[in-house]
């Protein structure tokens, strides 16, 4: 161990700085650095790291003010500081302020998603072609909010029917298929986009913001798009819309994707829409869209089948007394 135990500030700004340098996202970072700064509120910055305890790591995740959900967040936030903590010699190599913690249960909650007979009204009810284009890249690509603000006019190619598109969870760019419907948004949406700025260029933002007067910057991108999406779900009936926003738009085109493979037969449905959620693994698209394909086919299968009547499915009275 160090001869002399840093504080919680000195080893928070090592840890931030490794995360960095080993590529994490920058959400993971926020999210790491959020949980250390709600830590400093209870123990201060000056804090020495070793001083640390248990006491102090409970009233981080205390139940009566934060969610399950938040706290299993922090949890796994400060298991990996004082994880690296130990493995810098900062503190003993047996020091762990979590370990009479664990994850709190979360009940599990079916995530909202757009009924399909909604979408087209979602979508031609648009206030704004803003609006409009969101909702048509979130509901058609399936991409997270910050990969939509991130597009640019160069990355659409109509030629091709492709976008080109940055995955910020896996550092991956991938030229994603346009669909019939997105093809015609985005037509639309250059057309428009070129009436508002003038001349496109490559690196333009397709989804541009205004300088707060109603004019569009194409170098600026749109803020605050989760109140954009929330307003069109407000527009459709939703009366509740707290914390919905782009993967209420992911969840609903993936779940409508998979139904209308599978009601055109097409093999490997779930593998298709797991590539285009740019999920790893297949129990991870299942888990998204809370459902699984062995649940599916059973459905498929044994609904209205014959099991081990030899006749009609229609029971007489008579038989059935």
């Amino acid at each position: 161990m160090r001869d002399m135990t840093p504080t919680l500030l000195e080893a928070r700004r090592d840890f931030i700085e490794w995360r960095y340098s080993q590529g994490y996202s920058p959400k993971t970072v926020e999210n790491d650095t959020s949980s250390l700064k709600h830590l400093a509120t209870v123990v201060g910055w000056n804090r020495p790291v070793n001083e640390i305890h248990g006491g102090h790591i409970q009233e981080v995740l205390d139940a009566r003010r934060i969610s399950a959900s938040t706290a299993n967040l922090r949890r796994a936030c400060l298991s990996k500081f004082f994880k690296y903590c130990r493995a810098m010699k900062m503190v003993n190599p047996d020091f762990d302020p979590l370990i009479n913690t664990r994850k709190r249960p979360q009940p599990k909650k079916e995530r909202k998603r757009v009924h399909p007979s909604d979408v087209n009204t979602l979508i031609n009810g648009s206030e704004s072609q803003i609006e409009r284009i969101i909702l048509a890249l979130g509901l058609n690509l399936l991409l997270r909010i910050s990969e939509v603000l991130d597009l640019r006019v160069g990355d659409v190619d109509l030629e091709s029917k492709r976008v080109s598109v940055r995955i910020f969870k896996t550092g991956d760019v991938d030229s994603m298929p346009m669909m019939f419907e997105l093809e015609q948004e985005l037509r639309r949406h250059l057309i428009w986009l070129t009436s508002q700025v003038g001349e496109l260029k490559p690196d333009h933002h397709l989804v541009p913001g205004t300088n707060g007067h109603g004019t569009y910057i194409p170098t600026k991108s749109v803020r605050r798009p989760a109140d954009i999406i929330k307003k069109g779900l407000t527009r459709i009936g939703w009366e509740d819309v707290r914390g919905e926003g782009g993967h209420t738009l992911r969840r609903t085109g993936a779940r409508l994707l998979l139904m209308r493979l599978e009601d055109e037969g097409v093999d490997r449905s779930m593998r298709i829409v797991q590539y285009l959620l740019h999920h790893k693994n297949m129990a991870q698209t299942e888990h998204y869209l809370g459902i699984t394909v062995d649940r599916q086919y059973r459905d498929r299968v044994l609904t209205g089948m014959k099991f081990y009547s030899e006749e009609d499915n229609v029971i007489h009275l008579r038989r059935a007394e």
